[in-house]
């Protein structure tokens, strides 16, 4: 249990689930019933000329219903690989999709009060730790789902904005390319600037007419002093929205972060506590790295690919169980039809063709009706994201061949064993 627990976002201890548990029990209770009544019924509605016969197995309406289950069980198995293969897609697409800022050996840490309120002391210590390149702070952090917003009018027109505060150096930190006009000053001290980012200006062209002035009344009386690239400052969830992107003389941020050389980082990130420790009385230490928690972003995805993959693979399993035990009774009732077609010459190769040919059918079948409810599933599931894999044809043809290679090893076997076996003792059975 321990192995799959990290699939679980819950806690998986019996006791706070009474309720749940509960109802599992009952409804397992009411299937066992309903799984020992069907029998009952199915088999009191043979003819009895078949059942004493032997042959009540091989009429129509059995053999129908052994193929319709087989089939359901080999549609979810294809349907369930082509998923976790298509998600497996998304999510290497993500972990690989350029978001237009630098990430890589950037780390971030959590502002108390006190660290806020000697802001220059924390400067000057963290920039003297050997391995720290450089610094910024903000109120959020890339990536996240996470930022505040303001609705506001502009000359009569309503426009709306997510916001970002952040230090003056902040776009040269992160290697955020500009647009258009300036990046914040380091020389104007005490005034409030604003970066729009190309989105914002595209979707609400009022924006335009103040670049280079003030816009009075919202944003902090902030001057719009430059146009910034797109970058996708939330997940790829979320398409990119109009932002602005402020910075104000005295703010008190959230996070700072801060740029690391790469050399040693476990002694800079032991020396980044020390400073964090001896400056801070009132917060506790906790520095993460950016592309790290990026990455964790997507946890959800992740589990969840991994649950349909254990489904998956259980629905392989069961599925096989029933073809194996297709075969073995295939090979055992054709057992005389085996041996005479032997005797008139008949190669191993044809005496398998015979016995594994229905399973062939069941599989088409099965891969026919997968990949249009596997490729539904899949768009449903993709509508999340704002950005998005491709959905390759080839991944369902690679989930048929999965399933077919797998089924092919299990029953191989025994239908090499039926085909070999001597025709003179199959035709001596009675």
């Amino acid at each position: 249990m321990t192995g799959l627990a990290h699939l679980f976002t819950v806690s998986l201890a019996p006791a706070d689930h009474l309720l749940l548990l509960s109802g599992i029990g009952g409804f397992s209770v009411l299937l066992g019933m309903m799984a020992g009544i069907y029998p009952a019924f199915y088999i009191t509605s043979f003819e009895p000329a078949l059942v004493l016969k032997g042959s009540f197995v091989m009429t129509p309406k059995g053999i129908r219903l052994r193929n319709t289950l087989m089939a359901v069980q080999f549609t979810i198995s294809i349907i369930l690989i082509t998923c976790t293969l298509l998600m497996n897609s998304q999510y290497r697409f993500m972990q690989n999709y350029s978001l237009g800022y630098e990430t890589e050996n950037i780390g971030y840490l959590s502002m108390s009060g006190s660290l806020n309120n000697n802001r220059d002391a924390l400067i000057n210590e963290m920039t003297r730790v050997p391995g720290v390149t450089d610094y910024t702070f903000s109120d959020f952090v890339p990536g996240r789902d996470q930022s505040s917003a303001i609705g506001t009018q502009l000359d009569g027109e309503g426009i709306r904005l997510d916001i970002w505060r952040v230090h003056k150096n902040f776009l040269n930190f992160f290697g955020m390319p500009l647009a258009k006009g300036d990046d914040f000053s380091q020389s104007e001290l005490n005034e409030v600037q604003i970066v729009m980012n190309e989105t914002a200006v595209k979707m609400q062209p009022v924006l335009d007419r103040y670049f280079g002035k003030i816009i009075p009344n919202s944003l902090d009386s902030g001057r719009f002093v430059g146009v910034a690239r797109d970058v996708h400052y939330l997940s790829l969830r979320h398409p990119i929205e109009p932002l602005a992107i402020i910075s104000s003389p005295d703010k008190k941020y959230t996070f700072m972060y801060l740029k690391l050389s790469g050399n040693n980082m476990v002694n800079t990130v032991d020396q980044i506590r020390k400073v964090y420790d001896r400056l801070s009385s009132d917060g506790i230490f906790e520095f993460k790295f950016l592309d790290e928690s990026l990455q964790h972003s997507y946890e959800s995805e992740k589990r969840l690919m991994e649950v349909v993959s254990l489904m998956g693979g259980i629905a392989i399993i069961l599925a096989l169980v029933g073809v194996y035990g297709l075969v073995i009774f295939n090979a055992q009732y054709k057992r005389k039809e085996i041996g005479i077609r032997k005797v008139n010459g008949a190669t191993e190769k044809q005496i398998m063709v015979l016995l594994n040919r229905s399973f062939f059918r069941l599989l088409l079948i099965s891969f026919i009706v997968a990949c249009p409810l596997a490729w539904y599933v899949i768009s449903l599931w993709l509508e999340e994201f704002s950005y998005k894999t491709d959905i390759h044809w080839w991944i369902f043809a690679f989930a048929g061949l999965i399933t077919l290679v797998i089924a092919l090893l299990t029953v191989s076997w025994q239908s090499w064993k039926a085909a070999t076996e001597n025709p003179v003792k199959s035709l001596k059975t009675e």
